[in-house]
């Protein structure tokens, strides 16, 4: 999966062979399952269903948006050492 992978920690092997199987087919047909992932959630007919994608979504993009804000601090932290270090020098 190229832009967004999916991380499964599978506890169950039936589930895991189901997407070893999936993942088999769609690399068969040059499609990613996250493809598939998509698209199937556009169709989902169950408010339940959306419910639940909608709140791994928002996980999801909070994990991401906390990596970035690290990601910015050490940035930050960086500057102000390597600043530091020359004043020192």
């Amino acid at each position: 999966m190229k832009a967004v992978q999916v991380t499964l920690l599978v506890q169950d092997m039936e589930l895991e062979e189901r997407i070893i199987n999936l993942e088999e087919r769609c690399g068969k047909l040059d499609v990613s399952l996250q493809a598939v992932f998509q698209a199937a959630a556009l169709t989902m007919p169950n408010k339940a269903f959306i419910d639940i994608l909608l709140g791994l979504s928002d996980l999801k993009i909070s994990d991401m948006e906390e990596a970035e804000r690290m990601k910015r601090l050490f940035g930050l932290f960086k500057i102000h050492r390597k600043g530091k270090s020359e004043k020192d020098g």
